[in-house]
């Protein structure tokens, strides 16, 4: 066995001051050097690998998802084109003629047409007296409203 195994050896075998005694405090040093870096390089393995396993995790997640909400838009797409039938077909001329008919409706012969005059307040674009507007609505002249009024 090489010295540097010979001495790992010994560290694991032996604690303390006789640790130092064996190996001398230089070769200490360089084992310590080489633990640390060999501890590192396996906490650094480690982490990469954790990492690289959760954006896989999460790459195959998102795929997932994509591909339900893929069926989703084509689900609704589906169901978007059976409406326009459906659509077209609950507009279709021969059908709201045949309805009417079964309803009794029927084209008049003669059409009338009765104008009507326009309000005075919609022709002046002044605000309405709703309080005159009552008043009309229900045939009382101002002396009666008011005594109403009062009374209640």
């Amino acid at each position: 066995m090489t010295d540097i195994a010979i001495a790992y050896w010994h560290m694991f075998q032996k604690k303390g001051d006789k640790l130092i005694v064996l190996l001398g405090r230089h070769r200490k040093a360089e084992i310590k050097k080489v633990v640390r870096s060999y501890l590192s390089t396996i906490i650094g393995i480690f982490i990469v690998g954790f990492m690289w396993v959760f954006t896989q995790i999460h790459i195959t997640s998102m795929g997932y998802t994509i591909s339900l909400l893929q069926n989703k838009v084509h689900q609704l797409e589906n169901f978007q084109r059976m409406l326009l039938v459906d659509i077209s077909s609950l507009r279709s001329p021969d059908r709201i003629d045949n309805m009417a008919r079964q309803m009794g409706l029927t084209i008049p012969d003669e059409v009338k047409i009765v104008c009507l005059p326009q309000p005075q307040y919609l022709v002046e674009n002044k605000p309405i007296n709703l309080f005159k507007f009552g008043i009309n609505f229900f045939k009382l002249n101002k002396a009666e409203a008011w005594s109403k009024r009062r009374v209640e």
